[in-house]
This record gives structure tokens, sequence and C-alpha cells, in this order.
């Protein structure tokens, strides 16, 4: 037994071993995955708020655009740049929803990316200073749209109003859960299903 003794001992020794590794291992691929699901909340995030921010400024520069008002010099850029950002933004948080089965594929049919592409023909075409009837009508039709949007939003995110900074920052705050990791919150999944609802019905009604 007393020459048993010392093979037990480095068995023990290599399990012990053995364990601390696959431990430290876990430990460390833990917080990796943590890391990485930072990552992504922060990037969504941000997507999040430049999506809405794209969506209330498209808001009142087409209703510029239908009123009286004469628009400035850079009311064309600014509907540019805005609604190709929300063709980007609402086609990248689509696909995160459903790349990591947050919302299954058959609620989401990036209806919100293509109804903005297609008013996205209409803006890009349109001359600030000399609007015709036929795209008076067009842009009627894309300010509804950007109408119920917003309504989205504010249903998400109760009490939101833009060009108040605090308010708006109270409204996502009593919303939200840990920042940190906003990928796992319904809000902003809420948010993506709401404008798909919005949007389905404006494909045959936008050029």
């Amino acid at each position: 037994m007393a020459k048993m003794k010392p093979r037990w001992l480095a068995t023990v020794a290599v399990c012990v071993l053995a364990l601390v590794i696959v431990t430290t291992l876990l430990v460390r691929e833990h917080d990796r995955s943590n890391q990485y699901e930072r990552h992504l909340s922060t990037k969504l995030r941000n997507d999040q708020s430049a999506l809405i921010a794209a969506i209330y400024a498209l808001r009142d520069d087409v209703g510029t655009l239908l009123g009286s008002e004469t628009p400035d010099a850079d009311i064309k850029a600014r509907l540019t740049d805005n609604i190709y950002a929300v063709v980007r933004i609402a086609q990248d948080m689509d696909g995160m929803a459903v790349d990591f089965d947050l919302v299954s594929r058959d609620r989401l049919a990036n209806s919100t990316s293509s109804a903005a592409a297609r008013a996205a023909v209409t803006l890009d075409r349109i001359d600030a200073e000399a609007i015709q009837a036929r795209e008076r009508d067009k842009l009627r039709v894309i300010k509804d749209m950007l109408t119920e949007w917003t309504g989205v939003i504010e249903r998400v995110y109760p009490g939101y109003a833009p060009g108040d900074p605090e308010r708006m920052a109270k409204a996502l705050h009593d919303r939200i859960g840990d920042p940190a990791y906003f990928i796992r919150d319904e809000a902003w999944q809420e948010l993506i299903l709401g404008l798909e609802q919005a949007s389905k019905a404006y494909h045959t009604r936008l050029p």
C-alpha cells in the first residue's frame, strides 16, 4: 500500500489540476461572452438612438416641405442622410434580432428598411424648391408613415420628447433595464416589431 500512495496522490493532483484548468477556461470564456454581449449592447443602443433621431428629423423636414415655410439649403442633404440611415439601421437591428434568436424570422420581414428604401426614391428625386403636385402627394404618404413610426417610438418609450434631452433621457431610463446588457432588453425588440407592423401598409402606397 505504501508503494501505491504516490501514484494515488499523483492521480488526485492531475484531477485537481485538470479541474483548475477547466474552471479557468470556463471563467475566461464567460468573461469573453460578457464582453461581447456588452459590446453588442453598446452598438445596439447607439443604433437605436441614431434610428430614432433620423425618424424624427425626417418627419420634421418632410413637414417643412409640405408646409409654407421656405426650406433651407441643407434640407435635401439631411433628407438623404436620414432616410438611408433608417434603411441601414433598421436592417441591422432586424438582422441582429433574428440572428440571436430574440425574434422569430416570420415576425420580421425587413419591412421598415424596405419602406424607407422606397421612400428614398421619392426623396432622392424631389426638387425641394419646386415640388410638383404628384410629388406632394407622395410626400404626404411618407409623412403619414413617419408619423406612425414616431407613434411606435412614443408607445415603446412613453414620454419621449425630441428636443427635450431631459425627457428623452428619462423616457429611455424608465423603460430600459441594464444598459450594459441592452441586447437582452425587450424594449428595442418591441420597437422594431412595432415599426415592422407600421411599415407593412406602406409597401403598396409608396412608389
